[in-house]
């Protein structure tokens, strides 16, 4: 196999299709290595920030280093909404840093947005998305057997047990959501059976607003799925149901991790005061909120800049009090508001969050509007990472950037016909 086919390039009006299709062919071997490289970064991204570093980085440079070959298939980045919008989001967050009152923290903050290269990473990958969902399901498979072999408290390999919890609800919408390919047996049954499975480990992991997330999700992307009429209704409801039975079960399970965490977050919800926020992190969340929309009353238009949460939550009456004994409360001092909507307003005034809900809207309308057969899956992933961003930030660490990076990549234009990987380098498609 060459490594370069003497073919001429695709004219200047070729469609997104064509684009990607001429790349694959253009460059065989490059494109087998491409989607290999893509592959394993999406099964290593949801282990471990370490892992995510390392598959990231190679599959960046490699991408990078095939820009003569697949340059084209990245124009629609250059006119489309919801990623002007998102880099104009952190864009607005950098410029923050020139008023925030700790710039070099914020400016740490932003290294996260690197992980928005996987859009055009993955752009002329687009023949292969089945293939890209398998890699983040095999990595995500790979952590629920770490959750029972690793003792890193209940996120397998992960420092962060919310964050692979994050991961589980893009599976188990992948396993519950994506149509069948012939007679839907094999892989696709098999995969509908492990998404009970997945949301188990959610539920082991106590990621509450991941939990939440899951269930809202299947249930948004199970109606537009039935609405579609792109899957085997009876095996997604199945499925669905199973899965969502399973965490419920789990949850109200007497003694389980996630029973006592829902209690807890109820009883969080009826304190009228913060005698009770050893119980972290439930009591103090909305200490950090009240604090934030302080800050955004504050500066309303502008913000506070970037960075700025952990001066203004070590500056507050309240949590001053609760600290004052160097007890177990110290933990009420923290350098975000947990929560991506409480932060954005907080550090990025109204612009910053005219800017994020326009990524909202328009990208919600992007997964609605493209007519794939994986809309269901991206739509429920969508929901899913929004509900957990109401209790969580998400929009500065790498492993939770790539999430939204992936949605958009696989959603920009409709994926061409799918294709397997000798089919597409030698342009049978």
């Amino acid at each position: 196999m060459p490594l370069f086919r003497p073919i001429p390039p695709p004219a200047s009006d070729t469609p997104f299709t064509g684009q990607v299709e001429w790349a694959a062919r253009r460059d065989p071997i490059g494109h087998r290595v491409h989607l290999c490289l893509a592959c394993a970064c999406l099964a290593l991204i949801p282990l471990s920030s370490t892992l995510a570093t390392i598959g990231s980085t190679v599959l960046f440079i490699y991408a990078a280093l095939r820009t003569p070959t697949i340059h084209r298939t990245w124009r629609p980045l250059f006119t489309n909404g919801c990623v002007l919008s998102l880099l104009g989001l952190y864009g607005w967050l950098a410029t923050s840093l020139a008023w925030s009152s700790d710039p070099e923290h914020g400016l740490r903050l932003l290294r996260g947005s690197r992980y928005l290269l996987l859009v055009p990473a993955l752009l002329p990958l687009m023949q292969h998305t089945r293939v890209l969902l398998g890699g983040l399901c095999a990595g995500v498979l790979i952590q629920l057997v770490a959750q029972q072999l690793v003792s890193r408290g209940t996120g397998g390999l992960s420092e962060h047990a919310g964050y692979t919890a994050l991961w589980f609800t893009f599976a188990a919408m992948a396993l519950v959501l994506t149509p069948p390919r012939g007679t839907g047996r094999g892989p696709d049954r098999i995969g509908k059976c492990l998404a009970p499975v997945v949301m188990a480990g959610i539920v082991v992991s106590t990621a509450r607003s991941a939990l939440l997330g899951c269930g809202v999700g299947l249930l948004l992307g199970m109606a537009l799925a039935w609405l579609r009429n792109r899957v085997d209704r009876r095996a997604m409801v199945l499925s669905g149901v199973a899965t969502i039975a399973v965490g419920v079960l789990l949850t109200l399970a007497p003694g389980s991790s996630m029973n006592r965490g829902v209690q807890e977050a109820f009883q969080a919800v009826n304190a009228s005061d913060g005698s009770g926020v050893e119980a972290y992190p439930d009591q103090v969340r909305p200490l950090w909120w009240r604090i934030g929309f302080d800050a955004f009353t504050a500066a309303p238009v502008a913000g506070q800049g970037l960075g700025s949460a952990k001066t203004m939550i070590e500056g507050d009456a309240e949590v001053l009090e609760i600290t004052r004994d160097g007890t177990v409360n110290q933990h009420a001092i923290r350098d975000d508001y947990h929560s991506l909507f409480v932060t954005v307003a907080a550090d990025g005034g109204l612009v910053g969050l005219l800017l994020l809900a326009a990524w909202i809207i328009l990208l919600g309308r992007q997964l609605l509007a493209r007519g794939g057969e994986l809309d269901a899956v991206l739509l429920g992933a969508f929901a899913s990472f929004l509900v957990f961003s109401v209790l969580n930030t998400t929009a500065f660490s790498g492993r939770l950037v790539a999430f939204p990076a992936i949605l958009m990549a696989l959603s920009i234009r409709s994926a061409p016909r799918q294709a397997g990987v000798g089919e597409a380098t030698e342009g049978t498609t």
